[in-house]
């Protein structure tokens, strides 16, 4: 073990090589630790604010992927929406005694076991809303209180690909439609569906609900009791409703209502206040960053690759798939030599008039999570009927 930096000194840390870091800029601290290579990060949740605690750990798991991280967070319940915004980074490792005196033994019991994985670490998604319920009224005439609860899930067998955008209108939405309609015609059950904003924000009308020159056909589907407006195009399905919900973790559970194979999810636009979006493009199966590369329009990708303010969020571009829309030969070229060491494989996407004219990089691009190709077992006793008939 090559150690781990903590809030406070304990006599359980003199066994190991420990750094003590005291009162200190916790950010500036994690920052900091990012040049280690650590085996393991204690991390105190109450050290800092909440905002910087989370800006600060998302730009440390994108430079140090492989150091286990471990949130301490005494007295914490499920539902705690702090200890659930980290679980969004893919930090699953959280010790939450009831006090501080139980700190040391459980935290002694997560460096000895296994890291936690997603599902250990999914009770903290729960939310729990309390609202008074008029219809339904108690003893004394008093109205009820309701309780909801929800859990963060993602259906069994669902591949999600997620497609987002270095800035607007650089084509995620055509992209999506082509990668649905890909998979589509291949025989696979495909549900689109946008990023939740809300409903109580402006501009929550999904932007694929024009969509019916092109011949989509729309219906109310029923989904947990209440009605969801769903559109049907090229043989995939489109969750007009999505964009309105209140967050990703009520998309979910109407989305496995259907056994759908995929769900082609759109992001949007992508920047550095969206630590959400990012998780879920680190989440999905196959992340799909679009960029336009023209010289006027380059600017809206320089802070997902800038060194410089590590308090810029910094994905992960070499595992997400670049898709450079609607870039010529010169372009592709020059965003090569400039930023190949930032980001993985470039497919370029041409003008495509109609979804259905679509060019080999759409295939390429969803190369990863196709079905493989396997070879058709022969059929018993195929052999014995081959010699039968010479």
């Amino acid at each position: 073990m090559n150690g781990c930096i903590v809030h406070k000194k304990h006599e359980f840390y003199d066994s190991f090589q420990f750094q003590e870091y005291g009162e200190v800029d916790v950010r500036n601290a994690i920052i900091s630790a990012s040049r280690i290579n650590l085996d393991i990060l204690v991390i105190d949740l109450d050290t800092a604010p909440v905002t910087a605690m989370l800006s600060a750990l998302h730009t440390y798991r994108v430079q140090r992927p492989n150091t286990r991280i471990i949130i301490l967070a005494p007295g914490r319940q499920p539902g705690d929406t702090e200890v659930a915004g980290i679980i969004a980074l893919g930090i699953y490792d959280i010790v939450a005694p009831e006090d501080d005196e139980g700190v040391i033994p459980e935290l002694t019991q997560v460096i000895n076991n296994q890291p936690a994985t997603y599902t250990q670490a999914a009770r903290w998604l729960q939310l729990e809303r309390s609202d008074k319920d008029y219809s339904n009224k108690g003893a004394g005439g008093q109205p009820k209180s309701r309780t909801e609860i929800l859990v963060q899930q993602r259906p069994l067998g669902l591949t999600t690909i997620a497609v987002a955008g270095a800035g607007p209108g650089v084509g995620v939405s055509h992209l999506c439609l082509s990668v649905a309609y890909h998979l589509a015609k291949n025989n696979n059950r495909v549900v689109l569906a946008e990023w939740p904003i809300g409903e109580k924000k402006a501009g929550v009308e999904s932007q694929y609900g024009c969509l019916s020159p092109l011949g989509a056909k729309h219906e109310l589907q029923k989904a947990h009791g209440i009605n969801i407006k769903m559109a049907h195009l090229n043989g995939f399905d489109i969750f007009l409703d999505a964009r309105s919900f209140r967050s990703i973790e009520y998309v979910f559970p109407v989305i496995a209502q259907n056994s759908y194979d995929y769900l082609v999810l759109d992001l949007g636009e992508l920047g550095p206040e969206s630590p959400e979006k990012i998780a879920e493009m680190d989440r999905a199966a196959l992340a799909v960053f679009a960029v336009n590369a023209a010289p006027y329009r380059i600017e809206r990708f320089l802070p997902f690759i800038d060194e410089q303010d590590l308090s810029v969020y910094v994905p992960n571009l070499t595992r997400w798939k670049i898709a450079l829309n609607l870039a010529n030969d010169k372009e592709i070229k020059w965003f090569l030599d400039t930023f190949s060491k930032y980001v993985g494989k470039v497919y370029p996407i041409p003008y495509m008039a109609n979804i259905i004219e679509q060019p080999d990089s759409i295939k390429d691009i969803l190369q990863p999570v196709l079905p493989t190709n396997v070879v058709a077992s022969k059929k018993p006793f195929s052999w014995l009927k081959a010699i039968l008939k010479k």
